[in-house]
């Protein structure tokens, strides 16, 4: 929906076929390797599956925006990760993907709030550590 593929022109066949087969991306194996450390971490009611919605920023999307694709079935909204994804699955590799939800102020139809780069940043630097802990479990479980 977004227009944008990182797969657009020429094919090169030694790293993938031209239509990549998208269902089923991400690795059921290591999903449930993030489920099972974030119980022990004590870390499940930060750990959600959904869909996420890529956006081609560098904008952040408005109210109207986010309420229109949480209601299409949307879970998360961001910038980063389907284009990678995409390349990723191009080339047959194993993926995992975890995005760290900084923000969601533009969901509340009565929301002012303009949202600004540093306050994503500062939800950002906040929650790292949870994620890195989280990561490092997963590591260590592999």
């Amino acid at each position: 929906l977004v227009g944008l593929n990182p797969l657009t022109g020429p094919n090169d066949e030694r790293f993938g076929p031209r239509f990549p087969a998208l269902t089923g991306m991400y690795d059921a194996d290591l999903r449930q390797l993030a489920h099972r450390c974030g119980h022990d971490l004590g870390l499940e009611d930060c750990l959600h599956e959904g869909i996420y919605f890529h956006t081609a920023g560098p904008v952040y999307e408005t109210p109207a925006t986010s309420r229109i694709l949480l209601h299409l079935g949307c879970d998360a909204i961001g910038m980063s990760t389907t284009q990678e994804t995409i390349v990723a699955r191009h080339l047959n590799m194993t993926i995992f993907a975890i995005s760290m939800i900084t923000d969601t102020e533009n969901l509340d139809k009565k929301s002012e709030l303009i949202l600004t780069h540093a306050e994503v940043l500062n939800v950002a630097n906040q929650r790292a550590p949870v994620l890195a802990r989280l990561l490092e479990k997963m590591v260590t479980c592999l």
